[in-house]
């Protein structure tokens, strides 16, 4: 979560063993949550005030430490009864990463670029363990920008606003866009799941109704059918750029994946006074063709869950959510909190809180579900939990989880 913290508020962290301290306090909400999938370690925020950084001007910039990169968030800031309030706000990954761990960073006070450092404190996908870089933006007109200078949600959809024009091609290409939608539950444990409207594990597919873009082609606008205050909205887009050199089509697109947290939703009209638009006229068209017809909504085949279940799918699947900072595959668990994953199948398992038992297929998606119900001798006493995968993982991730830990025999 990315909280926007002001004086008198409660935002669920309290510590246990005082718990009439805060057990009848409202909870405060994020304005703006970014999935553990896309960061899984967050070291701090530097907020890029003041800073000569292009489209990253003025946006709080999430760090990474485990897989050691950015995140961009774009707050949706309104004035509130007692001053400015951060209402939501939407996040994306900066389409580079670093090869040393993340932990701090900072804007040069002279030349506005981003200084970030780091070193190794526990596991990483980082190749080096320490490390320091500078951040700085550099105009290229031969190639598009993969982050949006702006993005606001509305009822009817979202509008975004792109250093390059994109091309008009979209409206009659709607299988470039793939929306869905989820809750999140708050609890004492590590994490959460991802779940639907109803309050069942899973996610919501969102219907794309319609795409367009202004007159000059650097904003967007996509809408969407069905949307509603939720956790996190999800919209995955590749969009064909404009060549502005000749003003032709060429064959550079842009490939982003961007979450909202909703909570309001304002009609077209007022989301967009605040933001510097081309006015809404050339939206109207888009919204009467978003009346005549929609893609099929369906979730897409992801690195979560693959077409097929396979032993390099789940090899994926560890190294991009996090259990490779926990869980060696070697035997060994020197720098890890987590038991290793080498060996595993087969092998009979002690618990800190449940009989033995055999590490087999159901004990692994028991594992992934509800990592807390089953915690292994001597590992209960780390700082680092486990978040549950429920509705997270498609079946065909879990089986590809399965696979890939089979795989790892002694």
């Amino acid at each position: 979560p990315v909280h926007w913290i002001q004086p008198d508020r409660f935002y669920g962290f309290g510590p246990r063993n005082r718990p009439e301290l805060f057990q009848d306090r409202e909870v405060t909400e994020p304005p703006a949550w970014i999935p553990h999938r896309i960061v899984q370690s967050g070291a701090g925020i530097i907020w890029s005030t003041e800073s000569n950084l292009g489209p990253l001007n003025d946006r709080p910039l999430y760090l990474d430490y485990f897989g050691p990169g950015i995140a961009v968030v774009y707050p949706e800031i309104k004035e509130g009864f007692n001053g400015p309030e951060w209402i939501q706000g939407a996040s994306l990954r900066a389409p580079f990463e670093l090869d040393f761990p993340l932990l701090d960073g900072c804007i040069h006070p002279t030349t506005g670029d981003l200084y970030v450092c780091g070193f190794q404190i526990w596991g990483s996908k980082a190749k080096r363990l320490e490390g320091m870089a500078r951040i700085r933006y550099q105009p290229d007109n031969s190639q598009p920008t993969a982050i949006p200078l702006d993005v606001r949600i509305t009822q009817e959809g979202v509008w975004m606003k792109w250093e390059r024009p994109v091309s008009a091609s979209i409206s009659k290409e709607l299988e470039r866009f793939n929306a869905s939608m989820w809750n999140y539950k708050r609890t004492s444990g590590y994490g959460s799941g991802y779940f639907k409207l109803d309050g069942t594990p899973g996610q919501e597919a969102v219907p794309v109704l319609a795409a367009g873009v202004s007159p000059s082609g650097q904003e967007m606008f996509v809408a969407l059918a069905d949307l509603q205050s939720v956790d996190q909205l999800e919209l995955k887009l590749k969009i064909p750029t404009i060549d502005s050199a000749n003003g032709a089509s060429d064959t550079q697109e842009i490939s982003q994946t961007l979450f909202w947290t909703v909570r309001e939703l304002d009609p077209m009209a007022d989301a967009l006074s605040s933001v510097n638009a081309e006015g809404i006229d050339w939206i109207q068209p888009i919204l009467s063709q978003a009346q005549t017809g929609a893609i099929a909504a369906t979730l897409p085949d992801t690195i979560l869950n693959p077409a097929e279940p396979s032993i390099e799918a789940g090899r994926k699947i560890y190294e991009n959510i996090g259990c490779v900072s926990c869980h060696s595959t070697d035997g060994t668990l020197e720098g890890r909190t987590g038991p290793t994953f080498w060996g595993l199948y087969g092998k009979n398992r002690q618990f800190e809180n449940q009989p033995d038992q055999l590490a087999d297929a159901d004990y692994i998606k028991e594992s992934l579900m509800n990592p807390t119900s089953q915690i292994v001798q001597g590992f209960g006493t780390s700082d680092i939990g486990m978040p549950s995968y429920s509705g997270i993982l498609g079946d065909n991730g879990i089986e590809s989880i399965i696979l890939f830990i089979q795989s790892l025999k002694e």
